[in-house]
């Protein structure tokens, strides 16, 4: 992890020399070839810019500090990796709790807070409850899988036909024809006698 906040402040000096306070995109896409070794485009800024809510291609200071950072330690075809990054505002390599739960929501996975926090809390690697990159990439891949198996649930619910049991079908419906054909002062003497068999049905 690398956080080079000075001279990503620096860069931004040096490209904004007309004092606009504020660098496109063209600037932005010189910057990050300048400062890393990575292959730097403007789809791969777009792309970058649209995973970690940059609204506005044209960045200003503090924008352009957070997309440097976000560039120089991302995995662009990743993007539990960008928003990991994105949401690192201080640079410090590690998220909170409240932090996680955002990325959680943007990757909607569905899972509540107090669900996140107790895996954060479990797996934390910092004296102060916070997860570096590594703990945070596990504890995705975790939420993930449980998302995913319940989806996988879900869709076998929704693709699931019940079975049509047509013996005891046909026998509760000769038991119907019978009761209903006795005398009605008998039926309840003999309604013991025809108990109408049941079909349970255990959905997945």
């Amino acid at each position: 992890m690398h956080s080079n906040i000075y001279r990503y402040q620096e860069m931004f000096d040096e490209l904004d020399y007309r004092g606009y306070n504020y660098l496109t995109l063209d600037q932005i896409i010189e910057a990050v070839n300048q400062q890393t070794n990575k292959y730097f485009d403007k789809n791969i800024a777009q792309q970058l810019m649209l995973t970690a809510d940059f609204h506005d291609e044209n960045m200003s200071l503090d924008q352009f500090c957070q997309f440097m950072y976000i560039c120089e330690n991302a995995d662009y075809n990743d993007s539990v990796s960008i928003l990991f990054y994105a949401a690192d505002l201080n640079q410090s390599g590690y998220l909170d709790k409240q932090q996680v739960q955002k990325i959680v929501k943007k990757l909607k996975l569905g899972l509540v807070f107090k669900e996140v926090s107790s895996l954060v809390e479990m797996y934390a690697d910092s004296y102060d409850g916070t997860v570096g990159y590594t703990v945070y990439k596990q504890i995705v891949k975790q939420l993930q899988n449980t998302q995913n198996e319940l989806n996988r649930k879900q869709q076998l619910r929704d693709n699931y036909v019940e079975p049509e049991n047509t013996q005891n079908s046909n026998i509760a419906n000769e038991q119907q024809q019978q009761i209903a054909s006795l005398p009605v002062k008998n039926k309840t003497k003999t309604s013991k006698q025809l108990k109408i068999n049941s079909v349970d049905v255990f959905f997945i």
